[in-house]
C-alpha cells in the first residue's frame, strides 16, 4: 500500500521557522530529493529512508534567503 507523508506542510513550516528562523516563507514543495541532493543529507540513518523532502524557500531573521529540507516522514531529519 502506498502511503502520504506523515508530516504536513503545516509541520515543516514550523521546522523552517523554529530551527533555521525562518521569518518569512516563499514556497513550499513536496518532492523527490536528486542524487546530489540527497548525498548532502547530514544524517546517515536518513538516506535510506524516503526521498521525499518538503523543499522550503524563505527568508531568516538575519535577511539572507536559505532553503530548509524537511523529510516527510520523519521530524527529525531538517
Amino acid at each position: 500500500d502506498l502511503v502520504g507523508p506523515t508530516v504536513t506542510s503545516d509541520e515543516a513550516e514550523e521546522i523552517a521557522k523554529v530551527n533555521f528562523n525562518l521569518i518569512t516563507i516563499n514556497s513550499i514543495e513536496l518532492r523527490h530529493l536528486s542524487d546530489a541532493e540527497l548525498d548532502g543529507i547530514p544524517y546517515e540513518e536518513a538516506k535510506d529512508k524516503t526521498p521525499v523532502y518538503y523543499v522550503i524557500k524563505g527568508i531568516d531573521k538575519n535577511q539572507e534567503e536559505i532553503i530548509v529540507f524537511v523529510n516527510s516522514n520523519e521530524k527529525r531529519f531538517n
